[in-house]
């Protein structure tokens, strides 16, 4: 269930890339809904779908570190 996550996450940031990093950033975090969404369906009672849960708000926080870290650095170079 978390390579749904995962690999969802993947395929977005690998479409968004195109766009740049803000484009890859937002790609990976919409893949990493649909990829969520997918385990989540695909499970089968309750105790899976807490673990799942417990799993992308993980990957979400990872993510969102990323993200800051990706804001940070770009002011930092384009002070004016």
């Amino acid at each position: 269930m978390h390579g749904n996550m995962i690999q969802g996450a993947g395929t977005g940031a690998a479409a968004g890339a195109a766009f740049g990093p803000w484009g890859a950033a937002i790609g990976g975090g919409v893949g990493l809904v649909a990829g969520f969404f997918n385990a989540w369906s695909e499970a089968e009672d309750e105790k899976e779908r807490q673990r799942i849960l417990e799993q992308a708000k993980q990957q979400l926080g990872a993510n969102y570190s990323q993200l800051q870290g990706m804001i940070n650095e770009y002011y930092a170079n384009n002070k004016s």
